[in-house]
């Protein structure tokens, strides 16, 4: 926050760390500049026994992992869950349901996590999103998400919930 917020958008003047809290004082009008953080979704899409797993180019290997996307104006997150599904995959989900959140530093998103079915539709990946978008058996999964990421928290739920069913 201290490499982007040198100097205050009311006044002009240098701004620094404020010890009492995450935001910026301008040391010559006093105002407080708290970091903006980018609300994202991200959403595990289950059909039957199968997940919904994509592969983004900017992934290194063959790593899979579940849908996600950023929040636009006006929209509520059940909203978004439906639109980046649709837009990504061209498939449309039901019964969305709030899993979990997760702060990303890098770039000041919070993740806030879904699990969804599938309602209908093909899977028709947005090329310019996505390299590949496929139904994976739960039984046989690609490379996925790290541990300790929401996105394989996702997964590993989706996963154990078709094993309990």
């Amino acid at each position: 926050m201290s490499q982007t917020m040198r100097f205050c958008g009311q006044c002009g003047g240098r701004c620094s760390l404020n010890h009492n809290q995450l935001a910026m004082k301008c040391q010559q009008c006093r105002t407080l500049h708290y970091p903006r953080i980018f609300p994202c979704i991200i959403v595990s899409v289950r059909n039957g026994s199968k997940i919904l797993l994509a592969q983004h180019p900017r992934h290194k290997g063959n790593m899979y992992t579940v849908i996600a996307g950023f929040l636009e104006v006006g929209e509520t997150l059940e909203q978004c869950v439906a639109r980046e599904v649709k837009e990504e995959t061209g498939i449309t989900v039901k019964n969305i349901q709030y899993f979990g959140s997760q702060p990303w530093a890098f770039p000041s998103s919070m993740m806030m996590g879904f699990i969804a079915e599938y309602a209908e539709g093909e899977i028709k990946p947005d090329y310019t999103e996505l390299s590949d978008a496929a139904w994976f058996e739960h039984d046989n999964l690609p490379e996925v998400a790290p541990s300790g990421t929401i996105a394989r928290a996702l997964i590993e739920s989706t996963v154990e919930t078709i094993q309990n069913t």
